[in-house]
């Protein structure tokens, strides 16, 4: 007999790592305070080695508290996807929520959706819909997860709308929440001794993986002018490298700014990026393209004002909040950005702002309205 308050969740969580994963294990959490019984599986194979250019898969973290979760999943194996549809229609959940970010694994959820009882609603969780880094297939394989799912939920509007030229189905768009199990934030002068920084300098932050599409080269570029004018600045790089690191050390090189850039070279955990956003004056997203991006959570978590290019994904919610600096995709107006955030009349207000809207950005809120537009149906 079917449970009305029982919900599976498919995707990355613990013991994975990585943003999608570490919202994965915030969702189930929140459901569980909506008292709902909460099943999470996730994977016990997720990308070969070849296809993952990071150093490991694994997180470092100690695992969630009150959270049963179990390694089923195996992202390349048909047999493993139909007895994963036989355990699922045995549980009998009433909300199947799956997570898509990549149309790798369109064909494995597409395999395990189709088989699943009509008693169960198959909703996407959607973070990306059109992939940053393109490939031939990409058209069929999303076509072939919209026929798995009875409905979406999205983490912005720019990703609803792209699904809306595949699909429609009803969608629900939500916003990226700001995590619950995040450190503290903690004094900027404390951050800068956790760091070895020089206090009496002022960083600029970029965080995250680093892809050709994150625009790095842009921040790079942008930075060298504004260092001439401002001795003060310093640039901060922190992640871990998905593109040749080469380039960008060779381009920091070539401008000699080598004494004004301090790299922090790979996976940064929660702690590490916490220090670095309350070491930093401001963060930049310099982005080339994005659907949405996990680092904005991150600077309302720390109260750090943005310096972000126009792309809807990104621009929207910080136009409509007012927490940040919008500027083209070129050097030059990035640069122009950042001096701007930086002024002390807008950077106080900017702040202001991101200490009242940052409230609005939790699981709790994500949760309750992605139940509330479930019970419609």
């Amino acid at each position: 007999m079917q449970s009305k308050n029982s919900v599976l969740l498919l995707g990355p969580s613990y013991p994975y790592r990585g943003g999608i994963a570490e919202t994965q294990n915030e969702f189930a959490m929140a459901l569980k305070k909506l008292n709902y019984q909460v099943y999470v599986w996730t994977f016990k194979f997720q990308y070969p080695n070849l296809l993952f250019p990071g150093k490991t898969q694994m997180s470092k973290d100690s695992k969630p508290n009150d959270l049963n979760i179990e390694r089923k999943i195996h992202s390349m194996s048909p047999i493993n996807w139909i007895k994963l549809s036989k355990e699922i229609n045995k549980i009998k959940p009433k909300y199947l929520f799956i997570r898509y970010w990549t149309p790798f694994l369109a064909p494995c959820w597409f395999s395990i959706g189709k088989r699943i009882s009509n008693e169960t609603k198959v909703i996407g969780i959607v973070d990306n819909w059109i992939p940053h880094e393109k490939k031939f297939s990409d058209h069929f394989l999303n076509t072939l997860f919209q026929k798995t799912c009875d409905r979406f939920i999205t983490l912005s509007s720019y990703v609803s709308n792209q699904i809306k030229q595949y699909s429609s189905k009803d969608i629900l768009s939500l916003f990226h929440p700001i995590n619950n199990f995040l450190p503290d934030i903690i004094d900027e002068k404390l951050a800068h001794e956790r760091l070895n920084l020089n206090a009496k300098k002022k960083y600029i932050l970029f965080a995250g993986l680093i892809r050709k599409y994150k625009g790095l080269d842009l921040l790079i570029d942008a930075f060298k002018k504004i260092s001439e004018e401002n001795q003060e600045l310093r640039l901060l790089i922190a992640g871990e490298f998905y593109d040749d690191k080469r380039k960008y050390y060779n381009q920091i090189k070539s401008y000699k700014i080598e004494n004004k850039v301090k790299i922090f070279d790979g996976f940064q955990s929660k702690d590490d990026l916490r220090d670095l956003f309350c070491a930093s004056k401001i963060v930049v997203l310099p982005y080339k393209s994005a659907s949405q991006s996990g680092i904005t959570p991150l600077a309302y978590k720390y109260l750090r004002p943005l310096v972000a290019t126009d792309l809807p994904g990104l621009s929207n919610q910080i136009l409509e909040d007012k927490t940040g600096v919008i500027c083209k995709i070129n050097s030059n107006s990035i640069a122009d950005g950042i001096k701007k955030a930086l002024e002390p009349k807008n950077y106080i207000k900017i702040k202001n702002q991101i200490s009242l809207k940052s409230k609005s950005y939790t699981w709790e809120s994500f949760s309750l309205k992605a139940m509330n537009f479930l019970k419609k149906y």
